[in-house]
């Protein structure tokens, strides 16, 4: 959970310490001004990277599909070819999607990187 307090653009110094004692990491945010929303975007961001994995995939020349469900899926931030056409990816994955593309595509070689 991360406890989002609005507004705090309208509080008193008081206020804003009462609330910080009652929810401690508590990101204060004004949708008005704008501050704390690189705060918030940033706790966002590391809640959601918390379980994600980063792996590499092997794909022959006909995993045209797999490759492009990557693509949709994660962040692929490498990729190589080798003189067989055999592409490598390194993939920044979740953990949910990592075993969907498992489930999917079991026979496609999947190692941590």
């Amino acid at each position: 959970i991360i406890h989002l307090l609005n507004k705090s653009d309208v509080i008193s110094a008081d206020q804003h310490d009462m609330l910080a004692n009652l929810f401690p990491g508590a990101i204060a945010v004004s949708a008005l001004t704008g501050d704390g929303l690189p705060a918030l975007l940033a706790a966002v961001a590391a809640r959601i990277n918390r379980r994600s994995a980063t792996i590499r995939v092997m794909l022959p020349p006909d995993a045209g599909a797999a490759r492009a469900w990557l693509y949709s899926h994660a962040v692929v931030t490498a990729s190589s070819f080798d003189a067989a056409g055999l592409e490598t990816l390194a993939v920044t994955i979740s953990g949910a999607n990592k075993a969907r593309f498992e489930t999917k595509w079991p026979a496609l070689v999947i190692a941590p990187r």
